[in-house]
C-alpha cells in the first residue's frame, strides 16, 4: 500500500464518521481491524502477538482509567459546577494512591 494511505486513513475514517453517523464509523473501524487481523494471520505473523496478554487487571485499570478521563471532561464541559472537577478527580486519585500504598 502506498505510504500516504497510512496518514490519510484515519482522516478519511474520521470525516466519514461525521459525514454519515457514528455507524459507518463503527463499522468501518471493526472491518479495518478484521481485516488487519486477517491479513495478519494469513501473512504468518500472527505468532509474534501470542504472548501478549495483558492480564484481567490490566484490563480493567485500562478501562477505569478509560472512565476516569470520561468523567473528567464531563466534568469540565457539561456541568454546572465545573470549578469542583479538578479537586474531586484529584482526591479520587490520591485516595487510589493511598490504598495502593497500604495494600503493599
Amino acid at each position: 500500500m502506498p505510504s500516504f494511505f497510512w496518514v490519510a486513513y484515519p482522516v478519511i475514517l474520521v470525516t466519514l464518521g461525521v459525514m454519515y453517523g457514528g455507524l459507518v464509523f463503527w463499522a468501518g473501524l471493526a472491518g479495518s481491524t478484521g481485516l488487519i487481523g486477517l491479513v495478519l494471520k494469513q501473512a504468518g505473523y500472527a505468532g509474534n502477538f501470542a504472548g501478549s496478554d495483558i492480564g484481567w487487571k490490566k484490563f480493567l485499570g485500562l478501562c477505569g482509567a478509560f472512565g476516569m478521563v470520561l468523567a473528567f471532561w464531563y466534568g469540565l464541559l457539561y456541568t454546572p459546577i465545573r470549578i469542583w472537577t479538578v479537586p474531586l478527580l484529584g482526591g479520587v486519585l490520591a485516595l487510589a494512591l493511598i490504598l495502593r500504598l497500604l495494600k503493599n
